[in-house]
């Protein structure tokens, strides 16, 4: 039996309503998702890198208040070393050569620290044109970041050490001291302090028979005696 045109736009009617429901539970989903991510989540404007909108984990991670970053562009709170990869590869999503990217990188704190994090950006595109917001998923590493700065540091500090005893024995006689000043000047330079110093004792550990110091540049050395009882 044919239906009646009233049936026809009840139907019709029912199956918008059907729609519209799915859409707003899909937007509750996203939503939802969204505020409880474990990662910091942010919309930004494509354009202008203005933050559009941001979960609370986002605003704990850059440490800015909402009232800032609604001010605010990514360029702006990215570290200036980091912004040329950042933009070209935004420029990447744009002509649609990037589907998505990841990379590691600086954002500046409000006091104006650098804090390391993981980014993935994935565009959201208009209906047959360019994308005009992106969401921005972020990862703090900046713990990862500071163990590998130690564990670097401490093979750097390995080669240092390695490269000082060698130079010490292939010196022989005056080139001693010159050894040990060279490896004194770098191991000051290495951790930072102004002066580093080796002071050679006696067979019974009573005086001081020599002192070898040397200093960063700029730096004058300290004067010490040839000999010095111990604890003075």
């Amino acid at each position: 039996m044919a239906k009646t045109q009233n049936q026809a736009a009840g139907d019709e009617a029912g199956d918008t309503l059907k729609k519209l429901t799915l859409v707003e539970k899909s937007e509750r989903h996203f939503r939802a998702i969204y505020e409880q991510a474990p990662l910091g989540m942010t919309v930004v404007d494509f354009e202008s890198g203005k933050f559009v909108r941001w979960n609370q984990k986002f605003a704990e991670i850059v440490k800015w208040k909402p009232e800032e970053l609604a001010r605010l562009t990514f360029q702006q709170i990215t570290h200036p070393e980091d912004l040329p990869r950042n933009l070209l590869m935004m420029e990447e999503l744009r002509t649609g050569s990037r589907k998505f990217f990841t990379m590691e990188k600086r954002y500046l704190l409000p006091d104006g620290s650098p804090l390391w994090v993981n980014l993935t950006v994935v565009p959201m595109w208009q209906a047959g044109g360019a994308p005009d917001y992106y969401i921005g998923m972020v990862e703090d590493i900046s713990a990862r970041k500071n163990a590998e700065t130690a564990f670097q540091r401490q093979v750097d500090f390995g080669t240092l050490i390695t490269t000082t005893l060698a130079r010490f024995a292939s010196s022989v006689g005056p080139a001693i001291d010159e050894a040990i000043r060279t490896c004194m000047q770098e191991i000051a330079l290495f951790t930072g302090a102004e002066t580093a110093c080796v002071v050679l004792c006696s067979p019974d550990f009573s005086c001081w028979v020599r002192v070898y110091e040397a200093a960063i540049p700029g730096v004058q050395p300290m004067e010490w005696p040839d000999e010095m009882p111990m604890g003075t």
